[in-house]
């Protein structure tokens, strides 16, 4: 089982990054260009962790159940693993937006403070017999 679950946090990974992380847009945009629906399996991530999970449980060979039909035990293994995967993908994706708001929300408050800091004039220096002035 604990395997399976391993794989299940690879596979997450693998998907996330193809569907979502920013270095595969531009292999996402030609998918698109070339065949709208294999641009839409590599933007869907629950889609690309079948494939993922496909070709991790073909190279692992875990198996969640012992029965005489190994090809359905392999192939039930790894939608067992895509099941996982879809619930550790969507944290990955809510953390994301979590992060990319409260990364908003330090920008507007910036924004906020240097504002702040702009209306508050500038005394210009002035002259007076308090200041000392080193000549070198």
């Amino acid at each position: 089982m604990r395997e399976l679950i391993i794989l299940s946090l690879v596979t997450a990974s693998i998907a996330f990054t193809i569907s979502e992380a920013g270095i595969f847009t531009e292999v996402r945009a030609l998918a698109k260009r070339t065949h709208y629906k294999l641009g839409e399996l590599l933007s869907c991530g629950y889609c690309v962790s079948h494939w993922v999970a496909f070709f991790l449980v073909s190279i692992y060979q875990p198996r969640l159940f012992l029965s005489d039909f190994w090809l359905l035990d392999y192939f039930l293994t790894a939608i067992f693993i895509v099941w996982l995967a879809a619930f550790q993908w969507r944290m990955m994706v809510i953390s994301g937006k979590i992060i990319r708001l409260l990364l908003f929300k330090a920008k507007i408050e910036q924004l906020e403070y240097d504002k702040e800091r702009a209306t508050i004039p500038v005394r210009a220096r002035q002259n007076s017999s308090n200041d000392i002035y080193l000549s070198i």
